[in-house]
């Protein structure tokens, strides 16, 4: 990821946040029905950034395929993805948050690890290489990600979820 790096940033584009987010949801609709998904993207304001579309693309459908995955593992009334993306003085702000799984303690010093996986459930066919890509992605971009919140559904039957927050400085994200 780091010697892409160079050459990605030179193919940095204007995004559109919510159209973005929007292209995801469409894409993800087949997988969203077949596990009765809801996937509710929630902008603030009109979000232009310049990003390459590649990293774009590797953050929102790496998490997206982990919270998918953690949601088809679960018994629950109303399966839900919801992404908020906001624009502070200083950063993009993503959180992302799912009713699944969540993630059990003992995993969490884990879960940024190349080719580490969890495979509690027969729907994680999981390679291990999806969080250490958005770390990386989020290094380069001199950015973070962290783990907000999670609950474990097998600790606490029911309640499971995660929350990721990803914070991108703005001076990243700018054009030149």
């Amino acid at each position: 990821a780091s010697q892409s790096s160079v050459l990605k940033k030179s193919r940095r584009a204007e995004l559109d946040v919510e159209s973005e987010l929007e292209k995801l949801k469409r894409q993800y609709r087949p997988l969203s029905e077949m596990h009765n998904v809801d996937f509710d993207p929630k902008v603030s304001g009109t979000l232009g950034i310049y990003m390459s579309k590649s990293n774009w693309l590797s953050i929102f459908n790496n998490l997206m395929t982990n919270s998918i995955k953690a949601l088809a593992g679960v018994e629950r009334q109303k399966k839900r993805v919801t992404v908020t993306v906001e624009k502070t003085s200083t950063t993009l702000r993503i959180e992302w948050d799912d009713n699944g799984s969540g993630i059990s303690e003992e995993d969490l010093p884990n879960i940024f690890e190349l080719l580490w996986t969890n495979r509690s459930n027969k729907f994680n066919l999981s390679l291990g290489l999806g969080l250490n890509i958005v770390q990386e992605i989020m290094e380069d971009l001199k950015g973070t990600i962290k783990i907000k919140e999670t609950v474990d559904d097998n600790k606490e039957p029911g309640r499971g979820r995660t929350t990721f927050m990803l914070e991108i400085p703005l001076t990243s994200l700018t054009k030149d």
